[in-house]
């Protein structure tokens, strides 16, 4: 039988407004002094035409400015970050490459250690910021359920359910609906579990395809406010991994086989012998067109004797494509892959822009997803790499 004292304490905590609630567990991390959150993450998105799945991992923990770990698994890579205040390690499990250094001030403002490094460290702040942020921003309305009883580490918590409605956000084009349901510790006011619920029309070339995307988080550790051990701070690297001066770049795990490999036929003979860069893109890819001045910059630099930039279009029609160029004033040339997508298939290319660069023996050098000034070094360094390269001999001519 329940005492009196928890009985009043459910009474009190039922009638409080939802809303409250999700201001209160906001505050709760915004202010927390130790933070220790492992959580797996499910991606579902399902239309009519379309179905995807992907799981990620993700650990935060924070005691200090200078005492930190962040660890991401997912599809498109695997970052590390562990400062215990003398020394801060990162790495790159996918390449099997760490650097460490010495914690001098906030490892938040830690800068150098190559382009991988510096991406590394600024994601910790939007994951701690995302927290949240994501439980009042564009709030709109909220409703308490009934509560329901989670297991965590081993331990039944009954938790405080509630369901909000959220405005759609301009980082999310085509969601129509956006709905959360969190599962609060009664007392920490932690989430152990989301579920996010959006709808819409995400599919831009697609633009009457309904889409449902469903993100189920479930936290293995949810811990607030407690001490954490030394250990989760700090980072013994396995036998076999390979400590460097700078992490470069971390390969998408679609590159991890391409690297090094002979590239799939282009069809294009005129270019043999050249450095060839190519540029997955779409009309309808807003990151795309963000990189294109990028991207004309460094087709005026380029030498066409020695290197070619040719985009691959993924629009339904070449047409679309082309007076995109012809507006804009871009001249580099451009293969249309339409709805068969012949060459992404090739080169194992799921997500855009993505760009790749072939040296002149015809190997892949570089494989970069995403538009950032990352990616952007990158290739440049692998052009001018590969470009640097002596040309593949000619076979002598018979006597």
């Amino acid at each position: 039988m329940q005492s009196p004292a928890i009985l009043l304490l459910a009474l009190q905590l039922q009638s409080q407004p939802a809303e409250t609630l999700l201001h209160q567990a906001a505050e709760a991390l915004r202010t927390a002094t130790t933070l220790h959150l492992e959580s797996t993450i499910e991606t579902e998105l399902t239309s009519d035409l379309h179905r995807s799945w992907s799981k990620s991992i993700e650990v935060i923990a924070k005691s200090s400015p200078t005492r930190l770990r962040y660890e991401v698994i997912d599809g498109s890579g695997s970052l590390l970050i562990a400062s215990d205040g003398k020394t801060l390690w990162r790495a790159v499990p996918d390449t099997r490459e760490f650097i460490r250094g010495s914690v001098t001030g906030p490892v938040l403002e830690t800068k150098g250690g190559g382009p991988i490094a510096e991406m590394a460290i600024r994601r910790v702040p939007l994951a701690l910021n995302f927290q949240a942020s994501r439980l009042t921003n564009n709030l709109k309305h909220a409703e308490q359920l009934p509560n329901e009883t989670l297991e965590l580490a081993g331990h039944p918590v009954e938790c405080l359910v509630v369901r909000a409605d959220y405005t759609p956000h301009g980082a999310a084009p085509g969601i129509d609906a956006w709905t959360q349901t969190f599962w609060l510790h009664p007392q920490t006011k932690l989430v152990l579990k989301s579920e996010t619920l959006s709808r819409g029309h995400q599919f831009p070339n697609q633009p009457h395809v309904q889409t449902t995307s469903r993100r189920i988080t479930r936290y293995t550790v949810a811990k607030i406010n407690e001490p954490l051990p030394d250990t989760l701070f700090q980072f013994a690297p396995p036998a076999n991994y390979r400590e460097v001066d700078r992490l470069e770049r971390a390969y998408p795990r679609p590159a991890l086989d391409l690297i090094g490999k002979q590239a799939p036929d282009l069809g294009l003979p005129q270019h043999k012998g050249k450095v060839i860069v190519l540029d997955f893109w779409a009309t309808w890819c807003e990151p795309c067109r963000a990189q294109m001045p990028a991207l004309a910059k460094l087709h005026a630099e380029l030498n066409p004797q020695d290197a070619v930039l040719i985009g691959i279009n993924d629009d339904e029609s070449a047409e679309k494509a082309t007076q995109y160029m012809q507006e804009k004033g871009y001249t580099w040339p451009m293969l249309h892959d339409g709805k068969l997508g012949a060459l992404r298939k090739k080169f194992r290319v799921d997500t855009i822009p993505t760009l790749i660069v072939i040296d002149k023996t015809g190997k892949i050098t570089a494989y970069e997803i995403g538009a950032s000034p990352a990616a952007d070094d990158a290739i440049r360094a692998a052009i001018t790499q590969a470009t640097r390269a002596a040309a593949p001999s000619a076979p002598a001519a018979p006597q």
